[in-house]
């Protein structure tokens, strides 16, 4: 095999690489950044959701507060505040449940299903960038040394051949 075909095959080999790892590294910001907004939209509707409630448990609150300021001093007037306010307290009670609940998901699928960062993702190509570039070096080292032993082993065989025929002819002269 000549070297400039050997140097092409290397460059196209070259270039094939490069293609591969840019269309995997692009493929890679691509879903890192898709994941990046569904993770920011998913918690945008969590935070809504949250700030909900909250105004729902501070109406609470301040009707618990309104009527206990406001009621009536007769028997029937405290059943119905002590029936309110056991009611507040459930409701208060389901909310805060219903809080946890919202949470624990969020801190769930991050702790367990939780996808590498763009930084990580960044950090992983560039260490693999590193890795690929000392694979083509070594590889590049690899061809040259194959090369060299390959036109020494040539340069033999002509001079073997050179050799040769000098001493058929002269073999033929005498």
């Amino acid at each position: 095999m000549s070297s400039e075909k050997l140097r092409a095959l290397k460059q196209q080999l070259e270039q094939a690489r490069k293609s591969l790892d840019a269309e995997r590294t692009q493929r890679a910001l691509d879903d890192a950044a898709s994941r990046e907004r569904s993770r920011l939209a998913a918690q945008q509707r969590h935070e809504a959701m949250m700030a909900q409630l909250r105004s729902l448990g501070t109406t609470l609150q301040g009707q618990k507060v309104d009527q206990a300021e406001h009621a009536d001093h007769d028997e029937e007037a405290r059943r119905h505040r002590r029936e309110t306010e056991a009611t507040i307290s459930e409701i208060l009670g389901a909310l805060s449940s219903v809080q946890n609940e919202q949470d624990a998901p969020v801190a769930e699928e991050q702790e367990f299903h939780g996808k590498p960062t763009l930084e990580t993702l960044v950090q992983e190509i560039r260490r693999s960038s590193v890795e690929k570039a000392e694979l083509l070096f070594s590889l590049s080292d690899q061809i040259q040394e194959d090369n060299s032993r390959r036109h020494e082993e040539l340069r033999h065989i002509l001079l073997a051949n050179a050799s040769a025929r000098e001493s058929v002819s002269y073999s033929e002269g005498s």
